[in-house]
């Protein structure tokens, strides 16, 4: 069989030598004709109920002649919402990009700021630390000289209690 679509409806009728041509010479029977098994050459009685439980085909109604024109105005008009659409999204997301760059932009100056402020923060932690640092070996420098100078002064004091001592020996 052919692929072929035709609209059939009790108002339209389909032309014969048409049906004949479509469907390779096979016979096309009016609505509601009964039609004979081929084996026992007789009609099925459930024919009947099932054709007419089948839906009927919708006549679709006539066109007007200035159909094309109006679907192509029909057209413009959605290419035309579609395009302002377009466009108001668009903008709409160039104003968002716009605010996020200017976001950015300020995000990037705090974080200089608070890097600058970092730097400053460990030089002057930094200085501290020398500072402790050299403190620390000055402390170390006098403790060592202090133990230096308690060392040497008990020396002295031995030293002046075994003179003080030959002193008496010689007075006495």
């Amino acid at each position: 069989m052919k692929d072929f679509v035709s609209e059939v409806g009790p108002e339209v009728p389909l032309p014969e030598a048409l049906a004949q041509k479509i469907w390779d010479g096979c016979l096309v029977m009016g609505i509601g004709t009964m039609v004979k098994e081929r084996h026992t050459g007789e009609t099925h009685p459930e024919y009947s109920n099932w054709l007419e439980q089948q839906p009927r085909l919708q006549v679709r109604p006539k066109r007007s002649v200035k159909e094309p024109i109006d679907h192509e105005a029909e057209t413009k008009i959605k290419i035309e919402l579609a395009m302002r659409d377009y466009l108001a999204e668009n903008q709409e997301l160039r104003a968002n990009l716009e605010l996020t760059r200017a976001a950015l932009i300020r995000q990037k100056i705090e974080f200089e700021e608070e890097r600058a402020k970092a730097t400053q923060r460990e030089t002057l932690l930094r200085g501290q630390i020398d500072l402790a640092t050299i403190r620390g070996t000055q402390v170390a420098e006098l403790a060592k000289s202090q133990t230096d100078f308690d060392q040497e002064r008990a020396q002295w004091i031995r030293e002046r209690g075994r003179l003080r001592e030959e002193i008496e020996l010689v007075s006495t």
